[in-house]
């Protein structure tokens, strides 16, 4: 065997050993080197103006965006998504502001694109997307395979996170943020 086959050979065993050390019981490699991802979906923060179409927060908003924030602090948020519309883009500020990233805008009609870009994140992070109550449901239905309720107007406390596990597998997880709805 020549100096340079035996290297080869050298490293292959090392490499071999390395992702054996790795390994879960069933053999899955991938399972511990790879963390679940998060995709979490909400509805924009209480409205200052219902009559108006692109009214900014109200001080319970805008208090609900930081309380948001606060919830996805330690999460690992890479992207931040919102729509048009200045409620949801200043819902989405705080959370953007403290994971160090920008609040990406896309129109309610891009759905689509949206949609490929929260499912190509990378392992182990997360993502938010803020929509609005007639967006919402249907965007965690498309992200997660499970149906949604309606949201009721007065309603902004939803917090939906499809944990996307490294096998692909997805689950729903339900809780609320901020001050409850009345």
């Amino acid at each position: 065997m020549s100096a340079r086959a035996g290297v080869v050979s050298w490293f292959g065993s090392a490499v071999l050993l390395v992702m054996s050390s790795c390994a879960s019981p069933r053999g899955n490699a991938q399972s511990v080197l790879v963390s679940p991802s998060s995709i979490f979906v909400v509805r924009h923060a209480e409205k200052a103006d219902p009559s108006n179409p692109d009214t900014p927060l109200s001080p319970a908003g805008e208090a609900r965006a930081i309380a948001l924030a606060e919830v996805l602090a330690n999460k690992g948020v890479k992207a931040v998504f919102a729509t048009e519309f200045i409620r949801t883009q200043q819902t989405a500020q705080p959370a953007a502001r403290a994971a160090g990233v920008d609040v990406v805008i896309m129109k309610n009609a891009d759905r689509p694109l949206l949609l490929e870009r929260a499912k190509a994140l990378a392992p182990g992070s997360s993502v938010l997307i803020v929509g609005h109550s007639n967006t919402v449901p249907a965007i965690v239905q498309e992200l997660s395979g499970e149906p949604v309720d309606g949201i009721n107007e007065n309603e902004y406390d939803n917090l939906y996170e499809i944990v996307v596990e490294a096998d692909g597998r997805k689950r729903l997880v339900r809780s609320r943020f901020g001050e409850p709805y009345r």
